[in-house]
């Protein structure tokens, strides 16, 4: 089975139809957890990216920064949680390694089932990442 047969730029504009609005987590622990897990993801698909020199690198690498730099802005407003940085580096580390396996599953995967549940996953992840920072279409 070979991963994304579409280009991401094509994803992007389906799962921005798609995918309803999401929110922001009020905490500022939980907006950092969330922004670092999707760095982390799109952090993955970039190194996947740039290992099989796909097309839609550049997309994937600013959206990985986009969600890099939304995870600095709100690491100065954890210092009263207690949270430290290594904590969010661990999230995104997480997040990474996610994706990352769900890759290899798609890739490797023993049976057509197992490949299509982990295409499945990867691309919910990603298109709940994805639609928190694209703009959604108003009804």
């Amino acid at each position: 089975m070979r991963l994304a047969k579409t280009s991401f730029g094509v994803f992007v504009m389906i799962t921005a139809g798609i995918v309803s609005a999401q929110t922001f987590p009020a905490l500022p622990v939980e907006r950092a957890h969330l922004f670092a897990t999707c760095a982390g993801r799109f952090e993955a698909l970039v190194a996947h990216y740039v290992s099989t020199g796909h097309p839609d690198l550049t997309e994937t690498r600013a959206m990985q920064q986009q969600f890099a730099d939304l995870t600095q802005t709100v690491v100065p407003d954890l210092a009263p949680t207690g949270v430290s940085s290594l904590e969010v580096a661990e999230w995104q580390h997480r997040g990474q390694q996610e994706i990352a396996a769900l890759i290899l599953q798609i890739r490797m995967g023993v049976t057509i089932e197992h490949a299509s549940t982990a295409n499945t996953d990867f691309t919910e992840k990603l298109q709940y990442c994805a639609a928190l920072v694209l703009p959604q279409d108003e009804e």
